[in-house]
């Protein structure tokens, strides 16, 4: 059995004055998928990695947030280089030497592959439960998905079955709203509600989950060791992105990026993580790692690499 400690990345949809995305051009969902019989070497692991390089003595009572980290804010103001480099290369060895792999769906955000972004940002999360599904499937195991603690607003998940229109006072997406609704309308078994899903899709049985039991869990991911190393590789994975789309622009983190790139390629590529992609891009991951289209769009994939190559 498989503990699936899930998170997300890359939730800003507004771009800056040089026209970039804020925090990366794609929105992520993903987790990293840990075998119960690995569970406990990993924590421990972890746990002195943290002690030894980030001077944290009790990791349950630090909340690790990956920025903060990587550009040395707050208690890591004083983190040198050297120290940054060796954290997250420790991270990525270890995860790789234990095969945890990322199963991760990511949209870019300037696609005009749907309609808005409610379809955008859910597509993503659409993309990890299939990929997570096949995943399962492959290795005949089953899958139980944690989910880092969301707000507490939220209503019942039955009134928000029916909206299409998750939206805060604000105008803007309540990501928490969202995930609820997905993951509900993902792991309803089999038709036993009745709703409309947020993006239809063409195979009624292909499309339904398998191998997800129960429904989502939440922690909080200051108790969650889990939680936190899979906001460490969803960050990387979004700076990545970044790096990449802007052909370098941002400096400060290309520079510990570009250290720690040989090992985060190996962790990706040891672990055969499946990053599904829902929008074609010549420069992007998708030409190292084989695609995993939502039912009903492949064809339509299809046609976008066509195009794409044509130049139309």
């Amino acid at each position: 059995m498989f503990l699936v400690y899930t998170d997300e990345s890359g939730k800003e949809l507004k771009k800056n004055e040089e026209g970039f995305y804020r925090d990366g051009p794609c929105f992520l969902y993903g987790g990293l998928a840990v075998e119960v019989e690995k569970h406990h070497l990993i924590e421990n692991a972890f746990k002195s990695m943290c002690k030894e390089i980030l001077g944290i003595n009790n990791i349950y009572e630090t909340e690790i947030h990956t920025g903060d980290i990587f550009y040395g804010r707050k208690q890591f103001k004083d983190l040198d280089f050297e120290k940054k480099k060796d954290f997250f290369k420790e991270v990525l060895q270890l995860l790789a030497k234990f095969n945890v792999p990322l199963i991760l769906g990511l949209v870019y955000k300037d696609t005009n592959l749907f309609r808005s972004d409610l379809e955008k940002i859910s597509s993503a999360i659409y993309a990890f439960f299939y990929a997570l599904d096949s995943f399962l499937l492959q290795r005949g195991k089953y899958g139980l998905v944690i989910a880092d603690e969301l707000e507490k607003d939220i209503k019942s998940i039955k009134e928000l079955l029916n909206r299409n229109s998750l939206t805060g006072r604000k105008g803007g997406i309540k990501l928490s709203f969202l995930i609820r609704r997905v993951y509900f309308e993902k792991l309803n078994r089999f038709g036993e509600y009745s709703f409309e899903p947020i993006i239809s899709l063409k195979y009624k049985f292909e499309s339904q989950i398998y191998a997800v039991i129960d429904n989502i869990h939440y922690v909080n991911s200051s108790f969650s060791i889990f939680n936190q190393l899979s906001d460490i590789v969803l960050f990387l994975f979004n700076i990545a992105l970044e790096f990449q789309e802007t052909e370098g622009f941002f400096v400060d983190k290309g520079k510990l990026f570009e250290a720690i790139a040989e090992d985060f390629l190996f962790f990706l590529s040891k672990t055969k993580s499946i990053v599904t992609f829902l929008c074609y891009r010549k420069k992007a991951f998708d030409v190292m790692f084989g695609d995993f289209y939502l039912s009903g769009f492949r064809a339509m994939m299809e046609t976008l690499k066509k195009e794409q190559a044509n130049g139309t």
